[in-house]
C-alpha cells in the first residue's frame, strides 16, 4: 500500500515535467480534481506517470511507478535533483516490492535513468561522421586539428582556448577519462546553447552520461568514449532533440569535433567543441 504520511512537504513532477507542490489547489483545479474522493497524489503516480518527491536537506524520497512514469517527468526531476546537493535517498517503485536505497547522487540518477522508456532514444538523434578533408580551408576546426597533430598527442587546453573563444563562440566541453572508463566533466564554455544557466555549474565533476535527458547523455558519452579508445580526433554532424524543463524539446544541429590527449602526468583528457559552419540537417536519418 502506498504510504500516505509521506506526502507532507512533497513536490510533484507532472507528465509534462512541471513541478508542483503536492498540496497545490491549482494542480487539482487543472485536473478537475478539487473534490477528489481518494488520495490524489498516489493515484497520479500510479496511473498518470507523475513522480512524487519528499525532499530533506541532502536526502530525497522518490515515489514513482516505472511502468507508467513519464519520461518528461523523469528528466525534469533529474534536472531538479542535480541542483539540490542531494547525496543519498531511496526510490519506492510501485511496480516492485523492494525499496531501492541509493547511497549517492550518481546512484539515484542511474536508477531513474535506467527505467524502461526514460532513457529510450525515441529516434530523436542522428549522427554522421565527417572526414577532415571535407572541412573548409577557413574552418576553425581545421586549425584545431593542426594544433593537435603538432602536439604529439598531448592536450593543453590553453593551446586551443583562443581559437575556441574567438571563432567558436567559446562553446566547449573539457572532460577527463578515468581508468574505470568514466568520462567526467571538468569545464564547459559559456557559449554553449543551454537554456538552464544552473546547468553550467551543476554539471562540473559529474559523469558526462548523467545528463538529465538520459538518452542524450548516453549518446554523447558513447561518442567521447569512442574517441578515448581510438585516441584519434572525430568530427561528426549531429542533429539531436534534447529535453529541457521549461523549454520542452529543443533541436540542436551542429558539427562537433572531439580531440583526445594526455597530460605530462599521464591523465587522459577529451576536448569537444562545435560549430554551425555546415548546414547540418539529419532529420531524415532521425525520422
Amino acid at each position: 500500500m502506498y504510504p500516505l504520511n509521506t506526502f507532507r512537504r512533497r513536490i510533484v513532477f507532472d507528465d509534462q515535467g512541471v513541478l508542483w507542490s503536492a498540496d497545490s489547489v491549482e494542480l487539482r483545479r487543472q485536473l478537475c480534481c478539487l473534490d477528489y474522493p481518494g488520495q490524489l497524489i498516489p493515484d497520479l503516480v500510479r496511473n498518470l506517470g507523475f513522480i512524487a518527491v519528499d525532499y530533506r536537506p541532502g536526502c530525497v524520497e522518490v515515489h514513482l511507478r516505472s511502468s507508467t512514469a513519464s519520461r518528461v517527468a523523469a528528466i525534469a526531476f533529474l534536472y531538479w535533483l542535480i541542483g539540490t546537493g542531494t547525496t543519498r535517498g531511496y526510490i519506492r517503485d510501485l511496480d516492485q516490492f523492494a525499496i531501492d536505497l541509493a547511497p549517492s547522487l550518481e546512484a539515484l540518477v542511474s536508477r531513474v535513468g535506467a527505467m524502461e522508456g526514460v532513457g529510450a532514444m525515441l529516434n530523436r538523434v542522428a549522427e554522421q561522421a565527417v572526414d577532415h578533408r571535407q572541412l573548409a580551408a577557413s574552418s576553425p576546426l581545421r586549425g584545431l586539428l593542426a594544433t593537435w597533430a603538432q602536439s604529439g598527442g598531448k592536450l593543453w587546453f590553453d593551446d586551443y582556448a583562443a581559437t575556441i573563444r574567438q571563432h567558436l563562440g567559446n562553446r566547449f566541453v573539457l572532460t577527463r577519462a578515468t581508468e574505470s572508463g568514466r568520462i567526467v566533466t571538468l569545464a564547459v564554455g559559456d557559449g554553449l546553447r543551454i537554456p538552464s544557466r544552473a546547468w553550467f555549474t551543476s554539471v562540473i565533476g559529474s559523469d558526462l552520461a548523467y545528463q538529465p535527458d538520459r538518452a542524450y547523455g548516453r549518446w554523447v558519452n558513447e561518442a567521447y568514449t569512442r574517441v578515448h579508445r581510438s585516441q584519434q580526433p572525430a568530427i561528426s554532424d549531429c542533429d539531436a532533440d534534447i529535453y529541457w524543463p521549461g523549454e520542452g524539446w529543443v533541436r540542436r544541429k551542429y558539427r562537433r569535433l572531439i580531440i583526445p590527449g594526455t597530460t605530462a602526468d599521464g591523465e587522459h583528457y577529451l576536448l569537444a567543441t562545435n560549430c554551425t559552419e555546415a548546414q547540418v540537417d539529419l532529420r531524415s536519418l532521425a525520422a
